[in-house]
């Protein structure tokens, strides 16, 4: 993080500040609706080549077809760690002052700070579903053509 204070008539001060946060559980549950039928015919090897393979499985169960895989919750749980840095003796100083009142908030709030870290989580899903079907897009098709790489007599030769 590069930290810059500006005050007039004075000369800039820039900084550089490590920052080190701890995270212990993330979890992400996706909703997937699938096509049962479809399902049971997909062949381990055409997953394996494409995920889309997988993905043509939700075809026909709601719609829009987006709807059938999204996710739906994700979840984190911090622990308390979060710590600056910043080389030098003033820095250094600085960073031990912040670090002890991060500390005092981790002591008391930190249940609080795991609400407030969790529904900023929530706002994130729709981003993330747009963020997924846009990759989902790009998947190269499901193929049985390119599935299979065989060795021929041009080949050898």
């Amino acid at each position: 993080l590069a930290l810059e204070v500006t005050v007039p008539g004075q000369p800039v001060l820039i900084e550089n500040v490590n920052i080190t946060i701890g995270l212990n559980n993330l979890s992400m549950e996706l909703r997937a609706w699938v096509n049962e039928r479809a399902v049971a015919n997909l062949e381990i090897d055409e997953v394996m080549q494409s995920p889309k393979c997988l993905y043509q499985c939700t075809a026909g169960t709601v719609e829009p077809q987006s709807d059938a895989l999204a996710v739906e919750r994700m979840h984190i749980a911090m622990r308390p760690l979060l710590e600056l840095y910043a080389p030098g003796s003033l820095e250094t100083c600085i960073t031990s002052l912040v670090n002890h009142v991060i500390a005092a908030l981790y002591a008391g709030y930190l249940p609080t700070l795991n609400r407030l870290v969790n529904g900023a989580l929530a706002m994130a899903r729709n981003p993330l579903n747009s963020l997924l079907w846009k990759r989902i897009n790009a998947l190269p098709e499901c193929s049985q053509a390119t599935m299979f790489m065989g060795v021929d007599e041009k080949v050898i030769r």
